[in-house]
């Protein structure tokens, strides 16, 4: 099992990384930036933990918590510049701030 600071890393620096290769999707196609706020971080991890799952789980929910998000960016596309992920993000994935 890994520490919680080494799952932080993982999630944040690995290159399959969902998290990682959707952040630099959306700045190369949308060109914007994308802000992760340590509560999301959380609570992927406490997701995980609850639901007992292990790190290659992480890249699914990842995926569903951003499910929402390219719909939107397609809608808005050329108006917005940055992506916020919060922690509501991680239990609706509705819930995302574009500025």
């Amino acid at each position: 099992p890994l520490d919680r600071e080494t799952q932080k890393r993982v999630l944040l620096e690995a290159k399959i990384s969902q998290l990682a290769l959707k952040k630099k999707r959306y700045e190369k196609e949308f060109g914007i930036t994308t802000i992760v706020e340590d509560g999301y971080i959380e609570l992927l991890l406490d997701q995980l933990k609850k639901e007992d799952k292990s790190m290659r789980d992480l890249n699914n929910l990842i995926l569903y918590t951003l499910s929402e998000l390219e719909y939107e960016l397609l809608e808005n596309e050329g108006k917005v510049k940055q992506l916020i992920l919060t922690p509501e993000t991680v239990t609706d994935p509705t819930k995302f701030i574009l500025k």
